[in-house]
């Protein structure tokens, strides 16, 4: 198929936070046509924990997401900040911050994008086995969690209940699973 990147012939920064940096670019598409406007959005890498304890059940949080408007069940996760010294050491420090749990053993089940249109980040998938409460929360000021388990044996009913929304969660719970049952690591770089 060949190289099909676009050219970009103009770029602006619109916004610059440390939540969000948002580009605008004029951009020369293979066949000639011209892109002007196209948002890009520079976010920081994340990584998203499936948390299971020696009883099986999933350690998850439930939080209130603005933008959805709503309560919603996650797994633990959040941005890799720039202390953290690989995803895993961020997804240790996500996981003890909103849980106050560690785990025995840690597997990096996959890579993914949130969303590859129009965002520079990427996802890192963890499970983590043998998870056990050492402390309690030590939240950021910007969150309010509460810790939720669940048997593994009943993710698929708290599926399908609607209040487990976040598509990059779904995404690191599948790729969990197919580690649990055995099957090849998925995009692992």
């Amino acid at each position: 198929m060949g190289d099909k990147r676009w050219e970009v012939l103009h770029s602006e920064v619109l916004v610059n936070s440390p939540w969000l940096r948002l580009r605008s670019e004029a951009c020369r598409m293979p066949g000639g046509q011209i892109l002007d406007p196209f948002f890009v959005a520079e976010k920081s890498d994340w990584v998203n924990v499936v948390a299971l304890t020696p009883a099986e059940e999933l350690v998850l949080v439930r939080q209130y997401r603005h933008g959805l408007g709503r309560m919603v069940l996650e797994v633990p996760g959040g941005c890799i900040d720039p202390q953290d010294t690989s995803p895993e050491d961020a997804a240790r420090r996500e996981l003890l911050e909103e849980t106050g749990c560690v785990a025995r053993e840690w597997t990096h089940t996959g890579i993914y994008s949130p969303n590859p249109n129009d965002q520079t980040n990427l996802v890192y998938a963890f499970l983590a086995c043998g998870v056990q409460q050492v402390a309690g929360q030590n939240l950021d000021t910007t969150e309010e969690l509460e810790v939720v388990r669940i048997p593994l044996m009943k993710l698929d009913e708290v599926l399908s209940g609607g209040e487990f929304l976040q598509a990059m969660h779904i995404s690191a719970l599948f790729f969990a699973l197919r580690v649990l049952e055995g099957k090849p690591l998925g995009g692992v770089l």
